[in-house]
This record gives C-alpha cells, sequence and structure tokens, in this order.
C-alpha cells in the first residue's frame, strides 16, 4: 500500500512540474503591439494582402486578380490592345474592309464590355465593405469632395 501512495505521489509530482514548465504557445505575444496580429499580419492588412485567406480559391484553380495582375504579360493578357493594334494596322496598311472593320470593333466592344464590368463589378463589392464614413473619406481623399447626389449605396 505504502509502495502504491509512493507510485501515485512520484506520477502526480511529475505531472504538476511537467504541467508548470509547460510554456504556453503564446508567450511573447504580451509585447505586440495587437495582440492579436504579427506584425506581419497588422502589415498585411494595411498592404491589402493576400495573407492566405484566399488558399482555398488559389490552390483550386481560381487565380486571385492582384496575381493575374502581377502575371499579366505572361498570361497574355493584351487581348484588347492585340485587336487595337491589328486596327490600327490594318488602316496604316489600307488593307481595312468593312467585313474586317465590323470584325474588330465587334470583338473589341466585347472585351472592352469585360473589362469595364469586371472593373466595375470590383468598385460595387468594395464599397460594400466600407462603413459610410470610409466612402466619404475615400471621396475628399480622392478631390471629389462630398458626395453631391445623395447615398450611392442604397441599403448599406
Amino acid at each position: 500500500m505504502v509502495r502504491i501512495t509512493l507510485v501515485a505521489a512520484a506520477v502526480a509530482a511529475v505531472g504538476a512540474s511537467a504541467a508548470i514548465a509547460q510554456e504556453s504557445p503564446y508567450t511573447g505575444y504580451q509585447g505586440r503591439a495587437i495582440k492579436a496580429l504579427s506584425a506581419e499580419e497588422v502589415e498585411g492588412y494595411l498592404g491589402g494582402a493576400g495573407m492566405g485567406f484566399a488558399l482555398a480559391a488559389e490552390l483550386n484553380g481560381y487565380p486571385g486578380p492582384k496575381h493575374v495582375l502581377e502575371l499579366a504579360d505572361s498570361l497574355g493578357l493584351d487581348a484588347v490592345v492585340e485587336w487595337e493594334r491589328a486596327l490600327d494596322s490594318l488602316f496604316s496598311a489600307r488593307a481595312i474592309t468593312p467585313e474586317r472593320l465590323e470584325k474588330h470593333t465587334a470583338e473589341i466592344g466585347i472585351l472592352q464590355a469585360e473589362v469595364r464590368y469586371v472593373h466595375l463589378l470590383a468598385h460595387l463589392e468594395t464599397v460594400g465593405v466600407l462603413t459610410d464614413e470610409q466612402v466619404v473619406r475615400y471621396g475628399r481623399l480622392r478631390g471629389y469632395g462630398d458626395p453631391a447626389h445623395g447615398d450611392h449605396r442604397h441599403g448599406h
């Protein structure tokens, strides 16, 4: 009985000292300017970095807009420019015909509409994550003054 008691006491003492000696994975965080964010995370938020938030999309074949723009040359995102270049060349070479003009302007129009849609959609989605005060401040910072047309953010 004494032996069991001694073994139990020894196990309890080892367990207690292990618990006391175990360091928290958060040791050192108490010195952070913002306790829940590392300096890299603060920089990421303020710099508009992805910070891994879109990994589910990125790693499953959904390219991110920032990275697509960074890789624009390699991805061949110059379709509008190339169609415009071809149209210009046709005029320059005096090789333009009504059929070629129709084909080139139609393709340019489609591409311009796609680019404009995506660009305006980004503006629409951006206003959804800003407060009304931030939208007003943005307008002032961009030199537009106060919104002259009332609330453009219907329902927000």
